[in-house]
């Protein structure tokens, strides 16, 4: 079905009905009739949230590249690295992939704004480089040659494809298919993949280094958390609005092999992270890998799915509290406790012992 970028027969306002994805092609911007409160609200959070990487000084950071412990700068740079990386993708795929198929005006703008804030989050790692690193050209062709670096995104990249390939012509069922796919795994990676990494990025700066790249990715750290509200809140208004329940039930055990894909690599990637003398004080691989396995049991939680490894209901990084804002972490948890009690009016089969609470 071909679409259109201003359909004079949408009838959305009359009917009181804008399904978030793949319906009639929108008309005018419709702001009036307001479907979905949640998604409204969640816009008007991240339009609240604005902010520039030049704000920040990185003055004393570019000195701390050079006179911090190697095994500090080497750390900071992979994980910096890595964090580019995955927001160059993500900024140039949430808007450019989702908004061609978006057919609720709520939704149409919250994805603009949430793809404008991955922008300022790629403009804010590639500032960090060029601010901080003695040779910038290298840096990022370090990126590039880091296997380990591209192995840890190469799921992200994988699903954004099989989206940015979607044809016209591909039928309907099949679109649903990829759209419930791509959203489980953006919330994974928003959820467990960036939360970790914001882990060691804060690590460092509790040992008194790199002030202002800490401060950076504080800024980034909270965007991230309101993203993974953001694709949980369509996810939920696709399946119990939009009648797209029986779409992720059918891509459920694809959901379930991503996730656990993802989680793995993660795992791998502590690994790799505090090999070759790598460390800092205050966080060692055993409690990166639990930082992990806390995120990823969130998203296990809200995305219905079982959890194979081990069930961390405790964050053992408490210091990134220091570091996130507390009223985001409080957004979040709001919403997996209402997901615990809505889950248990079915049925009652989570032991006494595990908190489903998000926060520290």
């Amino acid at each position: 079905m071909s679409r259109t970028v201003f359909n004079e027969k949408n009838t959305g306002h009359i009917t009181k009905q804008y399904p978030m994805f793949l319906g009639d092609s929108l008309g005018l911007l419709d702001t009036v009739n307001i479907v979905n409160k949640e998604i409204e609200d969640l816009k008007e959070k991240q339009r609240s949230f604005r902010w520039y990487p030049t704000e920040i000084n990185l003055s004393q950071d570019k000195q701390d590249m050079l006179t911090a412990p190697k095994e500090i700068v080497d750390l900071m740079n992979k994980t910096i690295s890595w964090q580019h990386l995955t927001d160059s993708i993500t900024g140039r795929s949430i808007g450019a992939m989702f908004l061609s198929h978006v057919t609720n005006p709520q939704a149409e703008v919250m994805i603009s704004e949430w793809s404008n804030i991955e922008f300022v989050h790629g403009e804010s790692y590639i500032h960090i480089v060029k601010q901080t690193n003695p040779d910038p050209d290298k840096a990022i062709l370090d990126t590039y040659a880091n296997l380990n670096i591209l192995n840890r995104s190469q799921d992200l990249i994988n699903t954004f494809n099989q989206l940015y390939n979607m044809s016209v012509d591909t039928p309907l069922e099949e679109k649903k298919r990829i759209l419930a796919k791509v959203l489980s795994v953006v919330m994974t990676m928003e959820c467990v993949s960036f939360m970790a990494s914001f882990a060691v990025t804060f690590a460092i700066g509790k040992q008194g280094y790199f002030q202002g790249i800490v401060e950076t990715v504080s800024g980034v750290a909270r965007d991230e958390l309101l993203h993974t509200r953001m694709s949980y809140a369509l996810i939920k208004a696709m399946k119990e609005v939009d009648g797209w329940q029986y779409v992720f039930e059918s891509v459920k055990a694809d959901v379930q092999r991503m996730i656990v894909a993802i989680v793995n690599k993660e795992l791998q990637w502590c690994e790799y992270l505090f090999s070759e003398g790598r460390g800092v004080l205050g966080l060692s691989e055993s409690m990166l890998k639990d930082t992990v396995l806390f995120f990823a049991n969130t998203v296990f939680t809200l995305l219905e799915l079982d959890n194979p490894f081990k069930v961390v209901t405790e964050n053992p990084c408490k210091f990134m509290e220091e570091y996130i804002d507390r009223s985001m972490m409080q957004f979040a948890s709001q919403e997996i406790q209402h997901m615990s009690y809505r889950q248990g009016a079915v049925k009652d089969d989570v032991d006494e012992d595990v908190d489903l609470d998000f926060s520290f």
